[in-house]
């Protein structure tokens, strides 16, 4: 089984500098003599507005009310929203921290890849969640 790690970065003078040095020093080490892939591509445009409307607008308010937080407090979504993205994606974590990664810098593949997977958890739950208007490209 293979294992993919993505790590951020920018190529400075031939050489790749990773957003979180400490973290890309200790994957590399564990590969240290081993032949691996390495893949490089350009971050994809950001997920759009209409994408971030539909979820904060509709999307969220239905879940939090479903589940019976009240969907006008937004203390009440935030809360929510670390649920979901715990469901979805999980949390990375060092030393017993565990961290719920934020979904602002996703891109438009990675916006409807966790939207997918909620409406898809919506679903099963028996919970209707109504359809964006215009969509949501």
């Amino acid at each position: 089984m293979s294992t993919k790690h993505i790590f951020w970065g920018v190529f400075r003078g031939g050489r790749f500098i990773p957003e979180d040095a400490p973290a890309f020093a200790i994957k590399a080490s564990k590969l240290e003599g081993v032949r691996v892939k390495a893949t490089f591509t350009k971050p994809g445009v950001k997920a759009s507005a209409s994408q971030h409307g539909f979820y904060r607008a509709t999307v969220l308010p239905t879940i939090a009310e479903w589940a019976g937080y009240d969907a006008t407090y937004q203390g009440d979504l935030d809360a929510v929203h670390t649920a979901l993205k715990l469901r979805v994606f999980g949390s990375e974590g060092r030393k017993g921290l565990e961290v719920v990664k934020s979904h602002a810098d996703y891109d438009v593949e990675k916006f409807s890849e966790f939207l997918e997977k909620v409406l898809r958890w919506t679903a099963e739950a028996g919970l209707y969640i109504p359809e964006a208007s215009g969509g949501t490209e």
